[in-house]
């Protein structure tokens, strides 16, 4: 009987730390890397490019809440951000750096916890010198969708023309349209995510989610594994993201098979129509009082990967923009679901795309206190909210860890309108125009140090001076310990 019991306990405690490797993610934080021209920063270039600047920043970002960090494609392309892939399996040819600097930035996260999503664009290719001439991997025109552009008789250009199966999904164009349906390009994507794997990336963020069958999606999770995986699915319908979903488990929505997740559009959208009106009803399900998009859906809400713009949509008409950007943050990181914040937000600066520019403030110290006021609060993608205020000029809201806690961890609100939490013991966090977070607690925001040069090739016995600056919000001078 002892032994019985002991196995049985031994038993339960596999099978909950098998649970909690599989949601390890539930209490992350995405940080994505990138806008469209991020490669021509100046704070890249000075220190020897993208993957240099993020090598020597790796362990800051962790520090601060970070615990993903979504990367551009790694894969050569025609385009300088890397969309238009060529040759998968060349990774030096990038406006990022070598395929050496990506295996020993890969490598430095990985150590630190800051876990590498790679931006996987398997939808569609280029060729290498013409429309369809594939090289490394070498494939022929049966992978290409027979409704591709490139099957039209007035395209003239010089190669074969298309003849693999109609395309699953929508589609893409300015590049061939690949057939998922085609054991050769299935095994030239498991192959790929195999060798992104040995690259040192831990999961996936796939670009044009609408461009085949969600169930090749899953196959190609089931097949990798990754740490996390999240879509883009373009979509302002909460309804057709959770349909995504539920395509992408490769058995069925009852399998126990690896799913996707996917970027909350629906929540994107709603946040930002009603920031741009101080109108905040549509912030609350009507029918179930729960919040509206993908986040607020039962099941879903590991699943939802809420923002505050991408390298796309910040030049678009939805585009939350000033004073709205440390409310959105405000929202996104007290709320249920996977939030991700926006480099260019976070470092400041100007970005451009389609002949659209945007300049930014460095927004990093209101979005520290958020995230830390998030970690200390204990808030992850299952935690349960109630929405106090949702009308025009005040949005007001209570999360717990969990819907059985009695007492909420959070406080927030943002909007026009004054609001205060219920109760006593409440401490202010995080405050600034038209919005305030609460917690029970105080926070401990770690201080921001800045070493320059950050690093570099440096000649014995010749002096070097290196200058250490940094700022904490007790607003205390700092002492620094440092070695050489």
């Amino acid at each position: 009987s002892y032994m019985k019991n002991k196995l049985l306990i031994m038993l339960a405690f596999l099978l909950a730390n098998a649970s909690m490797k599989a949601q390890d993610y539930l209490d992350d934080i995405m940080f994505q890397s990138f806008g469209w021209d991020e490669y021509s920063q100046s704070r890249h270039t000075s220190e020897g490019g993208f993957y240099e600047y993020y090598n020597s920043r790796a362990g800051n970002l962790k520090a601060m809440g970070f615990d993903m960090i979504w990367l551009p494609p790694p894969s050569a392309s025609t385009g300088d951000v890397g969309y238009f892939p060529t040759e998968w399996f060349n990774f030096s040819k990038t406006s990022w750096g070598t395929e050496a600097q990506l295996r020993k930035m890969l490598a430095n996260m990985n150590a630190r916890g800051l876990y590498p999503i790679a931006d996987v664009v398997v939808n569609h290719r280029s060729g290498t010198k013409n429309w369809t001439d594939f090289t490394n991997p070498t494939w022929g025109c049966e992978t290409i969708c027979s409704n591709d552009d490139a099957a039209n008789p007035a395209n003239v250009y010089t190669g074969c023309r298309p003849s693999g199966a109609l395309d699953t999904g929508e589609e893409f164009k300015g590049s061939r349209d690949l057939d998922h349906t085609n054991l050769t390009v299935q095994n030239g994507v498991k192959d790929f995510l195999s060798r992104l794997k040995a690259l040192g990336f831990k999961g996936w963020r796939w670009d044009v989610a609408k461009g085949f069958a969600p169930v090749y999606f899953g196959n190609y999770i089931q097949a990798s594994q990754p740490y996390y995986s999240v879509g883009e699915n373009w979509d302002r319908n909460a309804t057709n993201l959770k349909n995504w979903i539920d395509g992408t488990y490769a058995g069925g929505i009852n399998s126990s098979t690896t799913v996707s997740g996917a970027f909350d559009f629906s929540t994107y959208y709603a946040l930002s129509g009603a920031l741009k009106t101080n109108n905040f009803t549509n912030l609350k399900n009507s029918f179930t009082g729960a919040m509206n998009g993908l986040a607020g859906q039962i099941g879903y809400a590991e699943k939802a990967v809420t923002f505050v713009d991408n390298h796309d949509t910040f030049v678009k008409t939805e585009a939350i923009l000033g004073n709205n950007i440390p409310k959105a943050y405000a929202y996104i990181l007290t709320h249920p679901g996977i939030p991700c914040v926006f480099a260019p937000h976070y470092y400041g600066g100007s970005y451009t795309k389609d002949g659209v520019p945007i300049t930014y403030s460095n927004y990093s110290t209101i979005i520290n206190k958020l995230m830390i006021a998030r970690k200390t609060a204990g808030i992850d993608a299952y935690s349960h909210i109630t929405i106090d205020k949702a009308e025009s000029g005040l949005y007001a809201a209570y999360i717990k860890k969990r819907s059985s806690d009695t007492d909420p961890v959070i406080a927030m609100k943002i909007g026009s309108n004054s609001w205060s939490p219920f109760g006593t013991g409440w401490v202010s966090v995080a405050s600034g125009t038209d919005y305030e977070v609460w917690l029970k607690t105080a926070i401990n925001v770690p201080p921001v140090v800045n070493i320059a040069p950050v690093g570099g090739t440096f000649i014995s016995g010749t002096p070097k001076t290196v200058i250490i600056t940094g700022s904490d919000d007790s607003l205390k001078n700092p002492t620094y310990y440092y070695t050489t």
